[in-house]
């Protein structure tokens, strides 16, 4: 993506150039990112792999996940990953769904996207942080279910656009307590979490 021309804002026609408003600028990357992506395509950067692999890659991932996420995620999909694959009729886009959230961390993935994925999942446990504050959840009026962040992940073709599977649908699937949220790997957002230090 180019974004060179970025940073200055015309006045008016004819007149001169001034330097652009942070605001300026953004909306002027929103407007490119929507003109120029295409947000139902397929991203040849993320990988999937061949279905007759998945489960290998689980296994071999999983140790990579924190604690949490084994426990809850990526242990009871491995133990549980035949009966999976019956209830989804080896559907190949909600395996990747599944699986994705364990073979993109693998130190061999596209490192821009798994760096993209990272700042993904620090977005994604930096509001779940926040929502189950006491006082949040009290104002609300909402019960406790899971106290683990979301896994993220990102999908091969935007097909589906940006979702949630939440942790009821993996309990019954696979008997996991964790929600996955994907979003589509041609999306902006990889292009826009880039701006996120995570360091």
């Amino acid at each position: 993506m180019d974004i060179s021309h970025f940073g200055f804002v015309n006045l008016a026609p004819g007149s001169s150039i001034r330097a652009a408003s942070p605001l300026d600028n953004f909306k002027e990357i929103v407007y490119y990112l929507v003109k120029n992506t295409d947000l139902f395509g397929q991203e040849a950067e993320v990988s999937v792999p061949a279905q007759s692999q998945m489960k290998g890659e689980v296994q071999k991932n999983s140790p990579l996940l924190p604690k949490a996420f084994q426990d809850g995620y990526s242990l009871p999909l491995i133990q549980n990953f035949e009966h999976l694959m019956r209830l989804l009729n080896n559907d190949h886009t909600f395996t990747e769904t599944i699986c994705a959230p364990v073979y993109q961390r693998a130190e061999s993935y596209n490192p821009t996207i798994k760096s993209a994925l990272n700042r993904f999942q620090v977005v994604i446990d930096t509001l779940y942080e926040g929502f189950l504050q006491a006082e949040e959840r009290i104002d609300l009026d909402l019960p406790l279910i899971e106290k683990v962040p979301p896994m993220a992940m990102f999908q091969k073709s935007g097909q589906s656009g940006p979702f949630t599977i939440t942790p009821e649908t993996m309990q019954q699937l696979f008997s996991g307590n964790i929600a996955v949220v994907s979003l589509p790997g041609d999306s902006p957002f990889p292009f826009l979490l880039s701006f996120i230090n995570i360091n």
